[in-house]
């Protein structure tokens, strides 16, 4: 291990807080305004349902420090505890979007005050730790799901200080993979559109294979029928009503806040002990293969996804389980009509609750679905199938991508992997930022 030199964080960077913007200030539409709920473990997500807009006018009122561009490092200075499941208190992100943001309080910004000493993205990775990430979170003071933490508490962090030249090639390592997860992302995105758009010119426009010599009645193929959701599914029913213990190391159980769009963030999932899980198991909170799983509290629909991972999960009352009778409806078919906007809007109907919004049950299983015939259904399942099957593959490949970083991160680190004799190529990422920093 390398015996790399140590200073207090305040001696080559800043932490400060982001604006009090007021709720008057905010928009449908404009400037991202970066608040906690954007903030997730080592990234920015603009899509996340919360995030609000601010107008151009706000630029000309505040300090362009407030502004947030592409490369820079933020951290989450409210939320649940690290002792808590799902902590938010401490999680450190690094913006990657091309648009810039604006910072909304509580939300920290970490800029380098010394480049001499310090490469912002060294910093990032170093603060990324779970090691790092645990001494910012016992900082913090206040209710466990509630907790603060200060800037002036975070700045007093020891950081290691290997020569420059060797700080920039392991950031250079450590983005290698971020860059091929982005890029893997990017190619979900795309397989995505193109599963969305045959859904949409088959079941929206209407020009599915054969539809030339189709008849049609009032508009709608012949064939074709207005169906309730309950009458398409062999079992329409949620998670748990009450949440076990926590139990560190445990089996997983998933809420609302896990899901992502394919699946569970398994980083935020809460995890309880083997009694509890089987438990749950008995009362059928656990999914099973090709079940549909969808977002039934508060962002309701924002995730609609099918079962088809591998690990053994049970799930919250605040996820909904549609089991699809595979001999009327296939899932892949069926989740593209649950996420489709007109499916939402008629969501309006059998929802509860204002604060939180809340899927009935009861009430969803009566919602009338527009079902094409049968082998229709199954041409498009055939169709769409492949696809699905390379967005879980790369979603696999992230997986691994991601645990092996996480693996060399504290051993580049802490100088137990040498890197001063290697010759590392800068990947075009880091480059990119670093001529947005200069800038």
């Amino acid at each position: 291990m390398k015996n790399y030199k140590s200073t207090k964080l305040s001696n080559v960077a800043e932490v400060f807080s982001g604006f009090a913007f007021k709720s008057s200030d905010f928009r449908e539409v404009g400037i991202p305004a970066i608040k906690i709920s954007n903030v997730k473990n080592g990234y920015v997500d603009l899509e996340d349902n919360s995030t609000q807009y601010l107008d151009n006018y706000v630029l000309k009122k505040i300090d362009s420090k407030f502004v947030v561009k592409n490369g820079d490092v933020l951290t989450s200075l409210t939320g649940s505890h690290i002792t808590q499941p799902n902590s938010v208190v401490g999680r450190v992100a690094q913006y990657k979007h091309k648009q810039n943001s604006l910072l909304n309080q509580r939300v920290g910004k970490i800029r380098v005050t010394n480049g001499r000493l310090c490469d912002l993205n060294f910093l990032f990775y170093y603060l990324s730790t779970k090691f790092v990430r645990q001494e910012i979170a016992q900082l913090a003071h206040g209710a466990a799901n509630q907790a603060n933490v200060s800037p002036k508490d975070i700045v007093k962090i020891k950081v290691p200080l290997p020569p420059l030249p060797i700080q920039k090639k392991i950031a250079a390592i450590l983005s290698a993979y971020d860059e091929l997860i982005e890029n893997n992302n990017r190619r979900i995105a795309i397989l995505e559109k193109m599963a969305e758009e045959i859904y949409r010119e088959w079941f929206v426009r209407l020009r599915f294979p054969g539809y030339q010599n189709t008849e049609f009645e009032k508009g709608i193929p012949k064939g074709w029928d207005l169906k309730e959701l309950g009458s398409l599914c062999k079992k329409v029913t949620d998670g748990s009503h009450s949440s076990p213990e926590y139990f560190e190391g445990g089996m997983y159980m998933a809420s609302v806040k896990d899901m992502t769009a394919y699946g569970f963030e398994k980083d935020t999932m809460k995890t309880i002990s083997e009694p509890d899980y089987e438990k749950l198991v008995k009362s059928d909170c656990k999914p099973f293969d090709n079940d549909i799983l969808i977002a039934k509290d508060g962002s309701y629909l924002k995730h609609v996804f099918v079962w088809k991972d591998n690990y053994e999960v049970v799930i919250l009352s605040s996820i909904a389980i549609l089991r699809p009778n595979l001999d009327k409806i296939l899932p892949y078919f069926f989740a593209s009509l649950l996420k489709q906007p007109s499916t939402k809007s008629m969501m309006s109907g059998f929802v509860s609750g204002s604060a939180l919004p809340r899927i009935i049950l009861n009430d969803f299983k009566k919602m009338n679905l527009l079902v094409p015939a049968y082998e229709l259904i199954k041409s498009f399942e055939n169709k769409v199938t492949p696809m699905f099957n390379q967005i879980r593959t790369l979603l696999n490949i992230n997986e691994n991508l991601t645990n092996t970083k996480n693996q060399l991160l504290p051993r580049l680190i802490s100088g137990k992997l040498d890197v001063e004799s290697l010759d590392i190529a800068f990947p075009p990422g880091m480059k990119e930022e670093q001529e947005t920093q200069n800038a």
